[in-house]
C-alpha cells in the first residue's frame, strides 16, 4: 500500500470519527475508531518515513507586513502624533478654563444681583426693624398694645402690637423663632424671610440679646401643634415689624438657664416658673407698669 493510499484512509477515518462524534457516540464507542486512526498514521510513517500531516498544515503563514523604517528624530523633536495629541489636550484644557471662567462670572453676577436686591429690600423695609429712638417719657404713643396674657385662639387672624422681653431666639435655616415674655406670660414669634419680610429682619432678630425689650407687630395665627415652651401655646405670632426699645447687656447667668427644670418631666412647670421668675427679677412688666 502506497503512502497516498494510506493518507486517503486516514482522511476518511478522520471524517468518520467526526461524524460519529456529531451523532453523539460516546468516548468508549469511539475508542476503536481512534485506535484504527492511530494505526493508519503509524502505517503511513512506516511507508513514507515521515509523520502524517493533515492537508494544509504546511501552508506558510502570512508574513507580517514589513514596516518602513522610522525616521530618526533629532534630540527633543516630537513626533507628529505626539504633537497632535498635545494640541488636542491643550485645546481641551483651554475650553475647560473658559467654561470655568464663564461659570464663575455668572455666579459672581448672580451674587451681586442678589446682594443688590437684598440691600434694596432692606432699605425699603428699614421702617420695619431696628432700634427705636429714645422717648425719655417726653411723648405718649397712641399705638394700642395687647397684653401677652390675653392672647388666645379667639384672637387668631387679628393683627396685634406686643411689648415684651426677648427670652430666647432660635435660628432655623432662613428664619428665626423668638420667645417673647411679659409678666410671666410668653408667646412664640416666628419670622421667615420672603414676601413682605426682608432677610434683614431675620438677621436683626438673631442679633438681639436676651432680655432686650422690643415692640412687635404681627399676625396672630394658630400653630400646627401647641407650643410647649410658651404659656400661650395655642397661638403664634408671625412677625411683621420689630423694634428694640431697650437693649440688654449680656448677662453672666441667663434666666433661661437658671429656670431650666432639673426633671425633664417638669418642663411645662419649669417654663411657667422660669417666666414668672424672670418677670419678678425685672420687677415689672415690659410696658413699664411699675417703677
Amino acid at each position: 500500500m502506497s503512502g497516498e493510499e494510506v493518507a486517503a484512509q486516514i482522511v476518511a477515518k478522520g471524517d468518520e470519527i467526526r461524524t460519529l462524534k456529531g451523532d453523539g457516540l460516546g468516548k468508549a464507542d469511539l475508542q476503536p475508531h481512534i485506535d484504527a486512526l492511530l494505526a493508519l498514521k503509524a502505517e503511513y510513517k512506516r511507508v513514507t518515513g515521515e509523520d502524517y500531516k493533515a492537508p494544509g498544515s504546511d501552508a506558510s503563514k502570512k508574513k507580517k507586513k514589513k514596516q518602513p523604517p522610522q525616521e530618526q528624530k533629532e534630540p527633543g523633536e516630537v513626533s507628529e502624533k505626539a504633537r497632535k495629541k498635545a494640541e488636542k489636550k491643550a485645546e481641551k484644557e483651554r475650553q475647560k478654563a473658559a467654561k470655568k471662567a464663564a461659570r464663575e462670572k455668572a455666579e459672581a453676577e448672580a451674587r451681586a444681583a442678589k446682594q443688590a436686591r437684598e440691600l434694596e429690600a432692606a432699605a425699603n423695609a428699614a421702617h420695619l426693624l431696628g432700634h427705636a429712638p429714645r422717648i425719655q417719657s417726653q411723648a405718649l404713643t397712641e399705638k394700642p398694645v395687647t397684653k401677652i396674657a390675653t392672647l388666645a385662639p379667639a384672637k387668631v387672624g387679628s393683627e396685634v402690637n406686643l411689648r415684651g422681653y426677648v427670652q430666647m431666639t432660635r435660628a432655623v435655616g432662613p428664619g428665626v423663632f423668638v420667645l417673647l415674655r411679659e409678666k410671666g406670660y410668653s408667646v412664640q414669634g416666628v419670622c421667615f424671610a420672603g414676601g413682605e419680610v426682608p432677610k434683614a429682619m431675620v438677621t436683626y432678630i438673631k442679633s438681639l440679646s436676651r432680655e432686650t425689650i422690643v415692640d412687635v407687630r404681627g399676625l396672630l395665627v394658630a400653630p400646627n401643634e401647641p407650643i410647649a415652651s410658651a404659656t400661650q401655646g395655642d397661638v403664634e405670632l408671625q412677625i411683621k415689624e420689630i423694634h428694640a426699645i431697650s437693649i440688654a447687656d449680656v448677662l453672666p447667668l441667663q434666666i433661661a438657664d437658671a429656670s431650666r427644670p432639673e426633671n425633664e418631666n417638669d418642663v411645662d412647670d419649669g417654663v411657667a416658673a422660669g417666666a414668672a421668675a424672670a418677670a419678678t427679677e425685672n420687677g415689672d412688666d415690659a410696658n413699664g407698669d411699675a417703677g
